[in-house]
């Protein structure tokens, strides 16, 4: 009975775009080992709603301007930017970027400008600055990703200048600096993600001046090994809203007196 309903949902959707006109989106293969280019077939795309299959080993940094690109991997390929590059800069809107291996460069995804995208089921290991970074005006949907670099003293996850992200169910680890860093106007909903830093400057969640911090109902998991470093900061003029106790297995919560903090009924933040 599933599978009917299935078919009949994909039949409903095919007449449904043949009604509208819409053309199913364009795959295109890049196979770097044979000498393919990411860059090429983001530049090839001429339409919105394509969707790049990334094989191989990739040499290149990527700018994204187009609108509704998805680029994936397939099994298990590599990017490796330059020691000074961004592996992917997004400047488009509702671009999807999922499971590849990205290794070195200076951050492993910037999205900025005003722009979007979703992140999923990445691993990025080694970065020299901000992992991923959401600024300027931006949004990113940041879930089920690994993230790891004792390389530099920057964060893992990096939302800064009124840009706004939802970050879920992702494990950094061996962070030198913030697991995740909130800071500049901006906001983000931070559940079920597994963070583990060692730093007495930063924290496992450090929100920044005049940033707010949802803690969802999912709880996170947050160690700082230092002797003296936060497991969550929060610095004067921020807030956080807690729906979930956290669990904290090294640091202590730290809040500036000018930092609001709201829980919902029967949720104890900070813990006594």
């Amino acid at each position: 009975m599933k599978k009917l309903l299935f078919q009949s949902g994909v039949l409903v959707l095919l007449l449904a775009l043949m009604s509208t006109g819409h053309a199913v989106p364009k795959h295109i293969q890049v196979k770097c080992d044979q000498g393919d280019s990411i860059q090429d077939a983001v530049n090839s795309v001429d339409e919105d709603g394509a969707v790049i299959r990334v094989f191989g080993t990739c040499n290149e940094q990527v700018v994204i301007r187009k609108d509704r690109l998805r680029i994936s991997g397939v099994n298990n390929p590599t990017i490796l930017p330059s020691p000074g590059g961004t592996a992917f800069t997004v400047l488009g809107d509702h671009v999807e970027i999922s499971d590849l291996n990205i290794i070195g460069g200076t951050s492993a995804v910037l999205v900025t400008q005003g722009s979007s995208a979703t992140i999923t089921n990445n691993r990025m290991l080694d970065y020299t600055g901000d992992g991923i970074f959401i600024a300027g005006s931006s949004s990113g949907s940041i879930q089920d990703n690994f993230l790891s670099s004792t390389i530099a003293n920057r964060s893992a996850i990096f939302v800064v200048g009124a840009a706004n992200a939802l970050i879920d169910d992702n494990t950094i680890g061996a962070s030198s600096a913030s697991g995740i860093l909130i800071s500049a106007a901006s906001s983000a909903l931070v559940g079920c993600n597994n963070i583990s830093v060692s730093t007495p400057l930063f924290a496992g969640i450090f929100v920044g001046q005049l940033a707010h911090l949802s803690l969802g109902a999912c709880a996170n998991t947050i160690s700082n090994s230092d002797p003296v470093g936060s497991a969550i900061f929060c610095s004067k003029s921020s807030s956080i809203f807690a729906e979930a106790a956290q669990i904290i297995t090294a640091g202590a919560i730290n809040l500036h007196p000018d930092c609001e903090v709201f829980a919902i009924p029967g949720v104890t933040f900070p813990p006594p």
